[in-house]
């Protein structure tokens, strides 16, 4: 987040990231822009184009891995007081404590979404086996077999074919004859 609409113009947008203090992941305090030239050659006459005087910047880091920075430009050439550097690195490791703190949760959520989507997906194929075994007076292994031979043939998930049976859009007679017509056809089980 930028707190001064110049940071997002050219020349100066985009420089921050790549040539500027945040792509090296080093902490940067009192350095004055136009003495800067040879570190930053693109970033320093553009800031020192939009008015700015001096650069610090307090990286946002865990062990070797950069993950950004908080980057401060002044119109100022005065030193940033050492009060100033204590509250810039506090932010910075803040900051780096809260990105990190949302990836994990981030992580914990997508896994969390898809070991309930599959217990789910077990479930629905649970009920469907009862189903078929039921109406067709099958045990619940060759329910699953003949489920899974009717998705495989149609190409499509068990759990499709299983959430089909219990909606109702299939019926297990339907399924067995599916199959029935393809042994008949070809003379083999899927």
């Amino acid at each position: 987040m930028n707190t001064d609409a110049r940071l997002e113009m050219p020349p100066l947008s985009g420089l921050l990231t790549e040539e500027g203090p945040e792509s090296h992941g080093e902490q940067v305090v009192n350095v004055l822009l136009d003495e800067a030239a040879t570190r930053w050659p693109h970033l320093a006459p553009a800031a020192l184009s939009l008015g700015f005087r001096s650069l610090h910047a307090f990286p946002f880091r865990r062990r070797e891995h950069v993950l950004g920075a908080v980057t401060i430009l002044t119109t100022e050439t005065t030193p940033l007081a050492d009060a100033d550097i204590r509250i810039g690195t506090a932010l910075a490791d803040a900051a780096t404590i809260g990105m990190l703190n949302h990836r994990a949760i981030a992580g914990l959520t997508a896994t969390s979404e898809q070991l309930q989507g599959a217990l789910s997906s077990r479930v629905i194929i649970e009920q469907a086996k009862g189903l078929v075994s039921a109406r067709l007076e099958i045990g619940l292994d060759e329910a699953f077999l003949l489920m899974r031979r009717y998705a495989r043939g149609h190409n499509q998930r068990i759990s499709e074919v299983a959430g089909q049976l219990v909606s109702r859009d299939l019926t297990a007679a339907a399924l067995a004859a599916s199959l029935q017509a393809h042994v008949m056809k070809t003379g083999r089980r899927r």
